[in-house]
């Protein structure tokens, strides 16, 4: 089969199937926002209970603000407590 056959066919059938991926763009975007929540929620409480730097602590990927705000939890175990609670 042609190469240029092979894009066309693909993007024939994305645009015919647009409703299905508008919607697992959605469900995907809002997943994604609720898995922010908690961490932003985190970061917010240490920031506020340790008096660090909340923009120092929302600084990287999603998996260095997790590490940054699990090892400020994990130090002060008050602030964990009110975390989980």
């Amino acid at each position: 089969m042609n190469l240029k056959h092979l894009f066309k066919r693909g993007a024939l059938l994305a645009a015919a199937n647009w409703q299905v991926v508008g919607v697992q763009f959605i469900a995907e975007t809002t997943y994604q926002a609720l898995l922010a929540v908690p961490i932003v929620g985190a970061a917010i409480l240490v920031a506020v209970l340790l008096g660090a730097d909340l923009a120092e602590l929302l600084q990287g990927s999603l998996r260095d603000i997790f590490t940054t705000i699990a090892n400020a939890l994990l130090e002060e175990p008050i602030a964990l407590l009110a975390f989980m609670t």
